[in-house]
């Protein structure tokens, strides 16, 4: 097994190009990555975001419901002793 990944005929002829080669991909990937880590980060965000306002709607429903029920009984409760 060979190794031709160094081998002289494989690279440049100017060893700066190669460098420059190098240097502008490892630069290219870096900002592959940062660009693929912020997508994923606003992906979670949006998602949790979403599951926080679908659980503050429940929960303003649920409050809703509870003032109504309250407001309800409330009233039965001054009918049945003759108090408006």
């Amino acid at each position: 097994m060979s190794d031709t990944s160094h081998h002289p005929s494989t690279l440049p002829e100017n060893l700066g190009d190669w460098h420059d080669q190098a240097l502008q991909r490892a630069h290219d990937l870096r900002r592959e990555a940062i660009d693929d880590f912020w997508r994923g980060a606003d992906a979670a965000f949006m998602s949790t975001l979403a599951s926080a306002r679908r659980g503050a709607q429940r929960l303003a429903y649920r409050l809703q419901r509870h003032a109504g029920q309250r407001e309800t009984q409330r009233d039965a409760l001054c009918t049945r002793h003759g108090r408006e």
